[in-house]
């Protein structure tokens, strides 16, 4: 037993820092205590010191490596506003075509266009900047031409009355293939160009762009897209990702192609639940973005091809009750005879027979929409086509539910900066039938060039009614003659436009549609119809451009086709086309100068080159070009180039 008289002593702690006790003896030991108490903060800092330098160490390195890989010029600035080459005093910004390589690595996706402009905005334009994908860009047209560089035609005969003392300037940002996350990266740096009003067309592409939920673009969480960005933007990962790209079947298939992961997505499943939480949410980061910077918005909805556009991938259907399927095949097949047949009524019958066997499908919506349509109730028609599109396990068209998302955001209250336009009804207004199809649209989703302006129509009227509270002047606009005219259209663009469409329909998955035959035989026949309405000449120079010739620069490419069989004075024309797209275009000057030069034809050479030098002072090409302009001016025999080429300034 213990002594009662003996003193209870409790354990003592020995971390460090604490004075140590004797265990033979309750007294302290001061040289330990001393020691413990001085030493232990010290160690410890020292050892934090350490681990932070051990931490630092391989950032600091990395930032080292950025800085060299910057300083020598390895890789691209990804930032979507640049300086443009040269050093140019005149309209020294412009988009930079790499800033589509921080949404997908390694793929050129086209835009935005690299249109120059001056920053700070002067007092005396109204900039307009239109934001989103592939039908903003243009595709397959060159954007000088897409509906937001008609729209500013359009606002440049209004703004006498609109905008007094001011000229409008509206800027392409749109880039192929990207959604919403990406958006909300495009708009947080579009703030910086000083916009008075930004345009906002999207959501088509929230499903299989970067960061949707069915994407093979993005290995991440769309909730880490942001800081992926980020990543690609550094010259060391652009280093790595040269390195590690092969040239694989993956990398040759078209975006098209390659982006989908998933093409059965039902409407009521999870990842469509996905795509329309994703674009809500990042809609609402555009509008907050856009509302603290204090720039309007006019936040449109997306439209596209209701009627001649068959379901992509229709989703059969589940079968609860034992029979149904066998039921539900015979209604479909009969279905299908008497469509054949034209006979619309019983076709009709046997659809909704099938349609009441199983659930509703992308392709009986499809087909109970043409009977509609041929039986004269359009209306129904109308909203059956809606349906089929909505069903299209396909999600490269946007559904109808991101159209209210959109209504429901601008008219919340929350964003006082922006002013909703609905889309789809004013485009069915200019739609045969009320039903948009093969008169505004390609394929899918992308415009004809009466879409486009169309579209520059809905959206300029939108522009000085809704956001400027001013009264629209028909009788300012410019007729389609005079439009072409002011954009340098020929009948070539669209020949082009419906090749590229001919080719997309063709790709996978589009040539999986319900109807795809038809769809390539409307195609087909527009295709003849536009080649054989032009000259031989100029089918023959047409005929020798490959498809990325007509997307990718289409004017210079046929000039040069136009000079290889001698053709000049058609070149010429061509070229002087180009110049009055592109304005600001170093290339399209040089190209026009060069042929000039080379024909001995002297008038207007000194003009178009002391405007390509107040563009590009340092370029040397300009410097080369003045030169022989020279030369060829004081000489008796200007030289002409007898290989029948151009060289093409790009």
């Amino acid at each position: 037993m213990s002594n009662p008289d003996q003193d209870v002593r409790q354990p003592e702690s020995l971390n460090p820092g604490t004075c140590s006790r004797s265990p033979e003896s309750d007294s302290v030991e001061p040289a330990t205590c001393e020691q413990g108490s001085r030493r232990s903060p010290r160690i410890r800092v020292r050892q934090w010191t350490f681990r932070l330098i051990a931490i630092a160490i391989p950032f600091a390195v990395l930032a080292l490596v950025e800085a060299s890989l910057r300083w020598s010029g390895v890789g691209e600035s990804c930032a979507l506003v640049i300086r443009s080459p040269h050093s140019a005093d005149v309209l020294p910004f412009q988009f930079n075509a790499h800033s589509d390589q921080a949404y997908i690595a390694g793929r050129n996706l086209a835009g935005p266009e690299t249109r120059r402009f001056d920053l700070p905005r002067p007092d005396d334009i109204y900039r307009i900047v239109v934001v989103g994908a592939s039908t903003v860009q243009g595709f397959p047209y060159e954007s000088s031409i897409a509906f937001p560089r008609q729209m500013e035609i359009l606002l440049k005969h209004q703004a006498s009355s609109v905008l007094p003392g001011r000229d409008v300037e509206v800027l392409n940002a749109g880039i192929v293939s990207i959604n919403s996350f990406a958006l909300v990266d495009v708009v947080r740096q579009v703030v910086g160009t000083q916009p008075d009003l930004i345009v906002l067309y999207a959501g088509h592409n929230e499903f299989y762009g970067p960061g949707g939920p069915s994407s093979n673009a993005t290995r991440i969480s769309g909730s880490l897209f942001p800081f992926l960005i980020r990543v690609r933007r550094q010259r060391l990962f652009q280093l790595l990702a040269d390195f590690g790209n092969s040239e694989s079947a993956q990398s040759e298939r078209t975006l098209i192609e390659s982006l989908p992961k998933e093409l059965e997505i039902p409407i009521d499943g999870q990842v469509f639940r996905q795509g329309e939480a994703n674009f809500r949410t990042n809609l609402q980061k555009i509008l907050k973005i856009t509302s603290d910077a204090g720039v309007p918005v006019l936040l449109t909805t997306v439209a596209s091809n209701l009627r001649n556009q068959s379901p992509i991938r229709s989703i059969e259907p589940t079968f609860d009750v034992r029979g149904s399927r066998r039921k539900w095949q015979q209604f479909t097949n009969a279905a299908t005879a008497a469509m054949k047949g034209k006979q619309w009524g019983r076709a009709l019958q046997e659809v909704e027979n099938a349609e009441n066997a199983a659930a509703e499908t992308a392709q009986t919506a499809w087909w109970k929409a043409n009977c509609l349509l041929e039986l004269g109730e359009t209306e129904r028609a109308s909203e059956s086509f809606v349906r089929a599109r909505d069903l299209d396990g396909c999600r490269f068209r946007a559904p109808s539910s991101f159209q209210q998302i959109s209504q429901k955001l601008a008219a919340s209250g929350d964003y006082p900066n922006v002013t909703f336009l609905d889309v789809v009804p004013e485009m069915r207004r200019h739609a045969t039938d009320g039903i948009p199809g093969d008169s505004l649209f390609l394929e899918h989703v992308h415009y004809t060039l009466h879409g486009h302006r169309v579209l520059a129509t809905i959206l300029s009227k939108a522009v000085v009614e809704k956001v400027l509270l001013k009264d629209w002047q028909p009788n300012s606009v410019p007729s389609n003659a005079d439009l072409d005219r002011l954009l340098g259209i020929i009948p070539q663009d669209e020949l082009a436009g419906l090749s590229i469409a001919l080719e997309t329909l063709k790709t996978a998955p589009l040539n999986g549609a319900v109807d795809v035959d038809r769809h390539i035989d409307r195609i087909v026949s527009r295709v003849k119809e536009s080649f054989f309405a032009l000259s031989v000449e100029d089918q023959n120079a047409f005929s020798r451009l490959t498809s990325e010739a007509m997307v990718s620069n289409l004017l210079p490419n046929l000039a040069s086709s136009f000079a290889a069989s001698k053709d000049w004075d058609a070149a010429i024309d061509v070229f002087r086309k180009s110049l009055v797209r592109n304005p600001t275009s170093v290339s399209a000057h040089l190209n026009l100068a060069h042929l000039l030069i080379q024909r001995g034809q002297q008038q207007e050479v000194g003009e178009i080159l002391r405007r390509a030098q107040q563009l590009a002072p340092e370029d040397p090409q300009v410097a080369d070009l003045l030169q022989l302009g020279q030369a060829s001016k004081n000489s008796a025999n200007v030289p002409v180039k007898e290989s029948g080429t151009v060289p093409v300034s790009r």
